[in-house]
This record gives C-alpha cells, structure tokens and sequence, in this order.
C-alpha cells in the first residue's frame, strides 16, 4: 500500500540535515521539495537513501564535471558546446554522437551531477 503522505514546513524551523536524516530513519521513499525565490529543487529518496536531485539553478553541468574530471578536454567541451547551442540536442547525446563519451561515461557523469548536486541542497 502507497503512502502518500505529504508535508510541509520551513527550513528555519527544521534543519535540512535533520530533515534527511528523519527521511531515512523512517525509510521514506519520495521527493524532497526546496522552494526558493529562483524555483524548485528537488531531493529524490528511497526507502530513505537519497538518489540525487535536481537543482533549479544549474549548479553542476555535465561538461564542467567531465573537464574537471580529466575525462574531457576544455577544447572538446566546446566543440560539443556549439553543436549543442545550435541545435536542440542534449549535450549528453551529442558527446556520445561524436563519440568524445561512452554510454557508461555518459551514465557515470550523470549519476555524479546528480550526487553534487543532492550535496547543494
């Protein structure tokens, strides 16, 4: 049976550490919701262990973390970076077309921005 329990409040009140840690105690599956005056971020959580999130700002690209993770060069980013700008393509897709990416690369790199970006609620 689905609980769909839904909750609010305000971080000055609880904690955001607090907040996760009541989460996964109780082994809460479900979304984690941040609202701020840019928009809504989002924590995703299973059986009380975080999944990652989406963040309403871009606070991680996906080719930043590649550069700075020595799995892409500054020059290649670019190039994929003006593909991506001129077409309506997702960045991801484009690196795996020009092959600058495997699929498990790909899939590694979205995993960690999704880490990083759990870490910037």
């Amino acid at each position: 049976m689905a609980n769909d329990a839904k909750n609010s409040g305000d971080l000055r009140d609880q904690p955001f550490a607090k907040l996760v840690a009541q989460l996964a105690r109780t082994q809460a599956t479900g979304v984690l919701e941040v609202h701020d005056p840019i928009g809504v971020s989002r924590a995703f959580f299973v059986q009380g262990v975080p999944q990652g999130a989406r963040l309403s700002r871009l606070k991680h690209p996906i080719g930043r973390i590649l550069v700075e993770g020595n799995v892409l060069s500054e020059d290649r980013l670019n190039e994929a970076l003006a593909v991506h700008n001129r077409t309506d393509k997702l960045l991801g897709q484009i690196l795996l077309e020009m092959k600058l990416l495997t699929e498990e690369q790909l899939s590694d790199v979205m995993s960690r921005q999704s880490q990083l970006n759990f870490l910037s609620l």
